[in-house]
């Protein structure tokens, strides 16, 4: 669909018969009734309820939380659509001698 919003498929809830998602209005949490459309393992389609640039909240499944994740424009969920990885470290360096 032409202009469709999508938005990771974790940040969706459905619970009796509602479908939500919970967006971040001024740092705050706000949960926010949504009408979808296609569903997939990675992302949905947002048909209505939901406006391009705002902050999806992302939560997990361990109960430590959730991560944000901006609605992309254009559709497709392109690089910004989903929450971000974690990024590796480095191996302390040993020192060099004679």
């Amino acid at each position: 669909m032409k202009d469709a919003l999508y938005v990771p498929s974790a940040a969706v809830t459905s619970a009796g018969g509602q479908t939500t998602v919970t967006v971040l209005e001024n740092g705050k949490p706000v949960v926010k009734t949504v009408t979808v459309g296609i569903a997939g393992s990675s992302g949905t389609e947002i048909k209505s309820g939901l406006e391009e640039g705002e902050q999806v909240r992302i939560t997990v499944a361990t109960g430590t939380g959730g991560s944000d994740a901006q609605v992309p424009g254009g559709g497709g969920l392109g690089g910004g659509g989903m929450a971000p990885g974690g990024s590796g470290g480095r191996a302390p360096g040993g020192g060099g001698g004679r």
